[in-house]
């Protein structure tokens, strides 16, 4: 509530999780996904949080592993399992938590040990949930020792409606990897969009985010880093 320090700046005094429902799944229209310039990358599109896929681009480059973190979780648990909580679930903050317990899928990235993925891995969110709905997508990306990828993050929504999108993104970057992130929220009036972001980053890795907020709702990203060996470095533009 606003009488939380953290919190007195955003107003989600309306948001009550009983009167929600969660967005049912649906297709979108592919005229209606920027490109944002990216003429060549590795595509993930997530409508109300999960995976559409018809728009995405199903790759698995140099052993790179670029799917819906629902089949990750049926194909590759033991890795998954791993890591999925590990950042977000200790930082105590109640939309993280919720999107934990309610999450249905989202976007998993693995890059192995010395691989460098020379494409971005685009992964789009798009909204077209009906008023009075909530929508749960998750991001899990880990980056192996010497490993290094571009990651780029992107928010639309459909319609006007006044609609609710909490986003839990867990970045785990391990020595000596690099990773580039850029964030771009473009959603539409009415709408609510509050995200957790979390990297953290080992012994001489280094990550860099980069945030753009267009949108006309209510948008709200809390960051964390965390430096978990010396050398570490974490940027946070935004």
């Amino acid at each position: 509530s606003a009488r939380d320090e953290e919190w007195k700046s955003t107003n989600v005094s309306r948001i009550s999780p009983a009167d929600l429902s969660v967005a049912s799944a649906a297709e979108a229209s592919g005229a209606s996904l920027p490109t944002l310039g990216l003429l060549a990358a590795h595509r993930v599109v997530l409508v109300n949080g999960r995976l559409s896929e018809d728009l995405s681009v199903d790759v698995d480059p140099d052993a790179v592993i670029v799917t819906s973190l629902a089949r990750a979780i049926e194909k590759h648990p033991d890795l998954v399992e791993t890591h999925l909580g590990t950042l977000a679930g200790r930082q105590g903050l109640p939309f993280a938590e919720w999107n934990t317990a309610e999450f249905r899928d989202g976007l998993f990235l693995f890059v192995p040990e010395g691989v460098r993925l020379h494409l971005p891995v685009h992964v789009h969110l798009v909204s077209t949930g009906a008023g009075g709905t909530v929508a749960h997508p998750r991001i899990l990306a880990v980056l192996g020792r010497g490993a290094s990828a571009t990651v780029v993050e992107s928010h639309s929504g459909v319609g006007g409606e006044e609609r609710l999108t909490t986003v839990v993104s867990e970045f785990l970057v391990a020595e000596g990897a690099r990773l580039e992130h850029v964030k771009v929220e473009d959603d539409r009036a009415g709408s609510t969009h509050l995200a957790t972001q979390v990297i953290r980053c080992d012994r001489d890795a280094f990550a860099a985010t980069h945030h753009v907020s267009l949108g006309r709702g209510v948008a709200r990203t809390d960051l964390r880093a965390v430096l978990a060996g010396e050398g570490a470095e974490c940027v946070m533009n935004g």
